[in-house]
């Protein structure tokens, strides 16, 4: 039976640079559906429109900290938030013939809004079928179908082929316990099906751009910088990442042809010079084929990637750069050692780390390396050992993330284990007020206050913030990602990628929608061009290694 379904994107507010680009777990999602003989279509409100929307409210009331707990957004913007849900709630009412919604839950600050709508959905149009996917599905899923009735299941896994299978008996809940990947509501403890078996990327169809399935892409009130994946998993087994399973760790990789077509469609249809391959487990075999697939083709792109040091060779690194690479990320977590093999799991070692960092340096990669701190197992040396690294190999930039439990990692399996321990109520409530009355930058949206060794949670983010403090004293950004780096040097910015990000960053947290319409018009005119050009300018082909 075909049906008729929309994909919703709902960030929270305020905005990062993130919620404005297309969104490519609602492209996939639609290619599976679409793929499946459905109709649906993709409502993002990661837009200018909602930016300048939700920026109506007086100034004193848009410049709000975003720190977790739940009265993130403060009580003088709830109005606005609340008027905001209301309007997206109607208009999604007012489609004709829908049989579900789905909506794309980023992380838990996004669910408050996603539930708001749902519940005024199930008020407006009692049987219309809701459902839930994304990591925040994943990060929270069983207490939220505890605690509300906002929707009828949720995918908790891959969820374009999880959709797909729940179009066909959308009609027929009894039957959704056979399909793979979903939470569902049952009578004391909700239902997990089984989950899916590892798939094949060649058999499922590449993300659906296109303007008919994805309209808020036609008036160009996103960011042009699409999301590329050409690999899917890691054959890593890293006790901190989902990716890697220490059961049967796998990474599957799609047939270089089949990203360059993806590149170049998009190109095509908009003019898109400008991705992001994300998936940093993709071999170094996968890394060079894409790479030499893109110049054999003279698509003339820019992009951005993440990788892994162990994954890294100078051939490699030579055909990123010569296919239009111009900002690559390393997930490297600590300078010790020991952290490294014990703690981690990360399968390199330091001085293997420092020379990844210094060629991918020299191949004239703008270079990321992150690191992670504290973990529960830091202390006064491992500190030291991580800065005495960053002096060495000198990356262009270092940001410092805050440990985080993400579902499926060893992390969050056996969290005793690994030094995580879980606040009282008592001192959960005291800590979010004094998150809230303090502040501190660099708190990762959908954080949840854990006690991290010997800190508390408020006390391992300022360990965090005196990190990145020293850090930039001695030259190094903290806080600039791969993705930022290739936009400012789009923008023109080359050399002062952090007076864009700072500038960037401000004018979505202040709420300032005319400045951030003003950047992403002049982002979308340099990495945008007529879809004839894309493929005219040649780049310097990569030389053979043939004689002296």
């Amino acid at each position: 039976m075909r049906t008729r379904s929309i994909l919703v994107y709902l960030p929270a507010y305020p905005f990062t640079f993130m919620n404005l680009m297309p969104n490519r777990s609602l492209a996939s999602a639609a290619a599976c559906l679409i793929g499946a003989g459905h109709f649906t279509r993709i409502q993002d409100y990661g837009t200018l429109e909602t930016l300048e929307q939700l920026a109506s409210s007086p100034p004193s009331l848009r410049r709000l900290p975003t720190f977790p707990g739940r009265r993130r957004n403060g009580p003088g913007l709830r109005p606005t938030l609340e008027a905001f849900h209301r309007q997206v709630s109607r208009e999604l009412a007012a489609f004709p013939r829908t049989d579900f919604i789905a909506f794309y839950i980023e992380d838990r600050p996004a669910l408050a809004g996603a539930v708001q709508v749902s519940k005024r959905l199930r008020e407006i149009k009692p049987d219309l079928k809701l459902v839930g996917f994304g990591p925040g599905t994943r990060l929270c899923g069983g207490t939220l179908l505890k605690t509300a009735t906002a929707f009828d299941c949720l995918c908790l896994h891959d969820g374009g082929r999880a959709l797909a299978q729940l179009a066909d008996r959308i009609h027929a809940p009894q039957t959704w316990g056979t399909i793979p990947g979903l939470l569902i509501p049952a009578p004391g403890h909700p239902q997990t099906t089984p989950g899916p078996d590892t798939h094949s990327l060649v058999l499922l169809p590449g993300a659906d751009y296109g303007p008919a399935t994805y309209p808020a892409l036609r008036s160009r009130t996103k960011l042009m910088l699409f999301t590329i994946e050409d690999s899917h998993g890691c054959d890593f087994t890293c006790h901190g990442c989902p990716r890697g399973s220490a059961r049967r760790p796998f990474v599957q990789t799609r047939p270089s042809a089949a990203v360059a077509d993806e590149v170049w469609r998009i190109g095509k249809e908009y003019g898109a010079r400008a991705f992001h391959f994300c998936n940093a487990g993709s071999p170094a075999a996968q890394v060079k084929a894409v790479a030499c697939e893109l110049m054999a083709r003279h698509l003339t792109v820019w992009y951005s990637r993440a990788w892994h040091v162990r994954h890294t060779s100078p051939a490699a690194l030579r055909a990123l750069t010569a296919s239009g690479c111009r900002a690559v990320s390393f997930r490297i977590d600590t300078g010790s050692q020991r952290l490294l093999d014990d703690y981690y799991g990360r399968g390199f070692g330091v001085t293997e780390t420092e020379s990844v960092l210094r060629a991918s340096k020299a191949a004239g990669l703008f270079t990321v390396a992150r690191f992670t701190y504290p973990c529960p197992e830091d202390d006064t040396h491992t500190r030291e050992e991580t800065l005495r690294l960053l002096e060495r190999a000198r990356p262009h930039s270092a940001p410092v993330a805050v440990p985080e439990l993400l579902p499926g990692s060893a992390w969050d399996a056996h969290p005793e284990n690994f030094g995580f321990r879980p606040h009282t109520e008592r001192q959960l409530g005291a800590l979010l007020r004094r998150l809230q009355r303090d502040g501190a930058r660099g708190v990762p949206r959908g954080f949840m206050p854990r006690r991290i060794g010997v800190w508390t949670a408020v006390q391992a983010i300022r360990e965090n913030a005196s990190l990145r403090r020293t850090i930039e004293e001695r030259g190094i950004p903290s806080t600039l990602p791969e993705d930022v780096a290739l936009m400012a040097k789009f923008a023109g910015y080359d050399g002062r990628e952090v007076a864009f990000a700072d500038m960037l960053g401000a004018r979505l947290r202040n709420g300032d929608a005319a400045g951030a319409a003003a950047f992403v018009e002049g982002f979308n005119d340099a990495a945008c061009v007529p879809a004839r050009e894309l493929a005219l300018r040649r780049l310097a082909p990569l030389r053979a290694a043939v004689g002296n």
